[in-house]
């Protein structure tokens, strides 16, 4: 699964995603694949990022965004905590929504930027430091789904594999989830 050959990148998210033990699982041993040592946060992201498509709902996106955080001070011990991490992830996807979605017509600047992480700040969750980095990756350079095949519907077997008779076993694995 984490090389992805043959794979749904959407499936791979929403199978991420559960909240299952299965898909638990499944998405702390995905996630310890990605070697992330000392890479700067905002590539880190990126690069965890592109081995499969963020699903929709909020709460998957929160579950697979604290298993990076927790993985990544894991391997970044200086770092700070899963928690920081976390914060960062998560304004990362934020503003990049903020920056490069064409329905958002109110593009922030960095101020509002910064303005609209105010609590984040107050609490120490976050440094103005930490949000001027990550709004000035985003802006010049967007987080991009990764392209694939179209898959034939939403939710189906067909959609995890697009090569079934190369993938027998995540075969096994999805019928469970599905």
């Amino acid at each position: 699964m984490f090389q992805g050959e043959g794979l749904s990148k959407s499936a791979i998210g929403e199978i991420l995603g559960d909240n299952r033990p299965f898909a638990l699982e499944t998405l702390d041993l995905f996630t310890r694949e990605h070697r992330l040592h000392n890479v700067p946060i905002v590539p880190a992201l990126r690069q965890y990022l592109f081995s499969f498509r963020l699903p929709g709902e909020s709460q998957k996106i929160d579950r697979i965004l604290i298993k990076f955080a927790e993985i990544y001070v894991e391997q970044n011990p200086d770092y700070g905590s899963a928690d920081q991490a976390h914060t960062v992830a998560y304004s990362c996807i934020m503003v990049n929504t903020l920056l490069h979605n064409p329905n958002v017509k109110d593009k922030p600047s960095l101020e509002k930027y910064i303005e609209m992480n105010e609590d984040l700040l107050a609490t120490g969750s976050i440094t103005v430091e930490q949000l001027t980095e990550v709004f000035q990756s985003v802006s010049v350079t967007q987080f991009k789904i990764p392209d694939e095949v179209a898959a034939t519907g939403k939710g189906s077997v067909d959609d995890i594999l697009l090569h079934a008779e190369r993938e027998g076993w995540l075969f096994n694995k999805a019928v469970i989830l599905f």
